[in-house]
């Protein structure tokens, strides 16, 4: 009976085997029949293990029933008929409340996972870890990147020791003036316009003729427009924006300084030699168109320029002889087919025949006829080489020439009036 005991005990052991904790085991002996008290004692004297907790239980009921038995006086021995029946029914008795106490036990620890599950959240895929993960990450980097100094871009970042400029707007509005005026040195138009602007506006402030600019007007659009500094030069003036197409210097931001200021900047301008070259070029354009107009209201100079053109030799056919290319402003080019053997000459009669004047002023050297294919760039001498064919003078197979003003020191060397 002992052993079938002791095969029971250890089943339900085994299907117990997954509780933990004390508690647990005193249920698990509480359903074999034992006290709490009893069963909490023996856990304790076998450190949790609940099979020998309950054999030295069945043990020690047994050694009792002993002692009863002893002192009541009974005999040891029974009817073997009587004990085999007893024995048998005390087994079934065993095998039922062991079946119980396990079908009970399991049913607990089922339910008492489903409801643990049902409680959590399902476990997250690897893509949310992985998430999580580089979330964590960034976290840490920011908040190392918070306690460290911020970090520079750009030149700072490569070059600390390298100071960026104050920009032009925050420096002393002399310096801006002084700064703005030269900029626009080889922008004489604008140089002039500013300066008149200036002058009239400090003569008489409370006429606002010239304290109002219409960026949209001919004149802006092709004076001051162009020229780096001009705007720049109006608003260190105290001039504001009043839209996106007007600028206006009211009354009250007249300063007397700041135009003395800028009238002084701008004369500095006016005697600088860049200043000096772009006028000179101003006023050679405004003579050549003079000079390319004037053919259709006399009579004179149509005749003079049809005598030039009948001393030019006949033109190539196409694919013959060299390309000419002469540049006469900024918006008048002629081109012609010369042969080899032709001279500097022709040339000239063939400017003759577009301006009669054009070859007394470069034979003069008021004008150059500049040979854009050289460098550096020289003016041709064309009284000393007017003779010269054009293969000579390294002007075939091809030629780009360019009439411009003369330089001082070219103008002086020599200077003569040819009649042709």
């Amino acid at each position: 009976m002992f052993r079938k005991l002791r095969d029971g005990i250890s089943a339900a052991a085994n299907a117990l085997a997954g509780s933990t904790g004390e508690q647990q085991g005193v249920q698990s002996l509480q359903s074999m029949g034992f006290g709490a008290t009893d069963a909490r004692s023996a856990l304790q004297a076998c450190n949790g293990d609940v099979e020998r907790a309950a054999s030295m239980l069945l043990a020690s009921n047994n050694q009792q029933q002993q002692q009863q038995h002893h002192h009541r006086g009974r005999p040891a021995t029974t009817n073997n008929t009587n004990n085999t029946a007893n024995s048998n029914d005390d087994e079934a008795a065993l095998a039922a409340a062991l079946q119980e106490s396990l079908q009970t036990e399991e049913a607990r620890q089922l339910e008492a996972a489903r409801v643990a599950s049902a409680d959590q959240p399902p476990p997250p895929s690897a893509a949310t870890v992985r998430a999580g993960e580089a979330a964590q990450l960034r976290a840490a980097q920011g908040r190392k990147t918070s306690k460290s100094p911020p970090r520079t871009t750009g030149i700072g970042a490569h070059h600390p020791a390298v100071k960026m400029p104050t920009k032009l707007e925050h420096r002393p509005k002399e310096e801006q003036l002084l700064r703005c005026a030269d900029r626009m040195k080889t922008f004489p138009r604008a140089v002039d316009t500013l300066y008149i602007a200036l002058t009239s506006i400090q003569k008489d402030p409370a006429n606002d003729k010239f304290r109002k600019i219409d960026k949209t007007t001919a004149g802006f659009q092709r004076t001051l427009k162009p020229a780096p500094g001009a705007e720049d030069m109006l608003k260190a003036m105290n001039f504001v924006e009043r839209g996106p197409s007007t600028l206006v210097l009211t009354r009250d931001r007249v300063d007397p300084a700041l135009l003395y200021l800028g009238i002084g900047a701008l004369e500095t301008t006016r005697e600088t030699p860049e200043y000096k070259k772009g006028k000179q070029k101003l006023q050679f354009e405004k003579q050549m168109l003079a000079l390319l107009t004037q053919s259709d209201a006399s009579e004179t100079e149509a005749i003079a320029r049809a005598n030039h053109m009948s001393k030019c030799p006949t033109e190539p056919s196409d694919g013959k002889g060299a390309l000419m290319q002469i540049k006469l402003n900024e918006d008048t080019t002629i081109r012609r087919r010369f042969d080899g053997d032709d001279t500097l000459e022709d040339i000239l009669n063939w400017l003759g025949g577009h301006a009669s004047a054009l070859p007394n002023k470069i034979l003069s050297r008021e004008w150059s006829l500049m040979d854009m294919n050289r460098y550096p760039l020289a003016p041709m001498d064309c009284e000393e080489d007017r003779n010269k064919t054009l293969q000579f003078l390294g002007c075939w197979p091809s030629g780009r020439l360019e009439i411009a003003p003369s330089d001082e020191g070219w103008h002086q060397r020599k200077s003569i009036h040819v009649k042709m």
